[in-house]
């Protein structure tokens, strides 16, 4: 996970949000915006 982490928040300044519930599950959530295409 902090691999993850250096790699999406550090170096690329997105977002990790992480919600567990014990005896539940996990639940990961990457923010990626999208990109748009480049004016020529």
């Amino acid at each position: 996970m902090a691999i993850v982490r250096q790699i999406i928040v550090e170096k690329h300044g997105r977002s990790i949000e992480i919600n567990s519930q014990v005896g539940q599950a996990t639940e990961f959530e990457i923010t990626i915006p999208t990109m748009t295409a480049a004016k020529f």
